[in-house]
């Protein structure tokens, strides 16, 4: 097993940021490209952030599961357990993508009132979601397939199939919304068109693995993994209905509007750089783990921590210094714009804490260990809510109390997860002691 430095672990890591960036980028894109539509779209488009959250976290229980189980059995050199768990998990991401694709077309509006959501703004988010609907295969299909190219050790081959689908996401915005004046339900259509790029993928990964029909045999294995965290993820999309719902709604449509810019698209180009180091160190920590190398784990977790560290205290400084121009990018509306202002700058206060959770979380998928990836966020992200309530109404200090309570509660996580990779490093170490008595 070869040792890994910050230049080969960057290697297997910009790519993957690059890949987290590009599939992150129809939020954005369609953040950006509806704001000549008003703020009820924006804030349609910025709950139902929440909501493709909720979806995401049902994909995972395939792409999340099978992460660990594929890179050790890539480490382990067992060429039968790799083809069985790919098309294991790909036709479990093809049955999720269908669930979702029926759930969108028949209760789009149910899911536009449950957040809080009221007359036009509710109207164009389940529009929104509606036409979404005929690409649910599509949207569970990408993290499956590209969960096991990164697990592979594989991270250019997702970036380069990412390129293609925000290219294409572009074009179709400006196309759809504009030029054919679908408007919202445009901007769902080129969302879901530009993700048939899954499909070049998945070919490939057949091709690359040899991966043909059989009878299932993985996927309990599979689904052990991937409901831990599915169900962290989710508990996080929850959350932020019942935020939704209770807390920032009741506060009028620009705080909705605000929330979408500031979590979609100014966190969202911050998230997928930690998102890229977490794939990455899973797929390391994953194979050397299979590869029995316990040394290797540790060093590896010394090397990154504190350059993940460093890299979140630099996107948060640049989050709080540029705040304002960066958000009257994505807004017309003054108090909207205000209102995001104040998330970045608050927010960008977390991002060094953002950054180390993104690696433990990557820790945990590669060592197998979800199940405290669910323990140790769930509850404290539940926290966010009395505490955004009673900051925001009581205290009566706004939005600003919920964007607190969002930063505040992302610290405590932050400490109490990497106070479990040291336990969990200790565990491993000891285990591996005693068999080589």
């Amino acid at each position: 097993m070869q040792d890994v430095d910050l230049r080969r672990f960057f290697l297997l890591a910009l790519p993957a940021m690059g890949a987290a960036l590009l599939n992150n980028a129809y939020r954005i894109v369609d953040q950006f490209m509806i704001k000549w539509l008003g703020f009820e779209a924006q804030a349609a488009i910025g709950s139902s952030t929440f909501v493709l959250i909720a979806a995401y976290a049902l994909f995972q229980i395939s792409a999340g599961g099978v992460t660990p189980l594929f890179s050790q059995s890539i480490g382990a050199q067992n060429t039968k357990s790799i083809k069985q768990l790919g098309i294991d998990a790909i036709n479990y991401s093809l049955f999720i993508g269908l669930v979702f694709s029926i759930t969108l077309w028949f209760f789009s509006l149910e899911i536009a009132f449950s957040v809080g959501l009221e007359g036009q703004s509710a109207v164009l988010m389940s529009d929104y979601l509606f036409y979404l609907a005929p690409f649910g295969i599509l949207f569970a299909l990408g993290p499956t397939v590209d969960a096991l190219f990164i697990a592979s050790g594989n991270t250019i081959y997702p970036m380069k199939l990412e390129i293609i689908s925000t290219i294409l996401n572009i074009v179709l915005n400006w196309l759809l919304i504009y030029e054919l004046q679908l408007g919202l339900p445009g901007a769902a259509i080129a969302s879901g068109m530009s993700r048939f790029v899954s499909i070049v993928g998945l070919i490939r990964l057949i091709k690359d693995f040899d991966i043909s029909v059989t009878v299932p045999k993985r996927i309990f294995d599979i689904t052990m993994l991937g409901i831990p965290i599915m169900l962290g993820t989710l508990c996080f999309a929850l959350v932020y209905f019942a935020l939704l719902r209770w807390v920032v709604s009741p506060l009028g449509a620009s705080a909705n509007a605000a929330l979408g810019i500031g979590f979609s698209a100014i966190e969202g180009a911050c998230w997928p750089i930690y998102s890229g180091m977490m794939v990455a160190l899973s797929s390391v920590i994953g194979r050397q783990i299979g590869a029995k190398r316990i040394d290797l784990c540790i060093k590896t977790i010394k090397m990154m921590f504190p350059t993940a560290a460093g890299i979140g205290l630099l996107l948060g400084m640049t989050m709080i210094i540029f705040a304002e121009p960066i958000c009257t990018q994505f807004s017309l509306n003054p108090q909207t714009t205000e209102q995001a202002v104040s998330y970045c700058q608050i927010i960008g206060l977390s991002q060094c804490f953002v950054a180390v959770e993104a690696l433990c979380e990557g820790f945990y998928i590669g060592s197998g260990r979800t199940m405290v990836l669910f323990l140790t966020s769930t509850p404290i992200n539940i926290l966010r809510i009395p505490v955004g309530w009673f900051l925001a109404h009581q205290c009566q200090w706004g939005v600003d109390g919920v964007w607190w309570a969002i930063t505040t509660t992302t610290v405590l996580k932050t400490i109490i997860r990497s106070a479990m990779v040291v336990f969990i490093l200790k565990d491993l170490t000891s285990k591996s002691q005693r068999k080589e008595q």
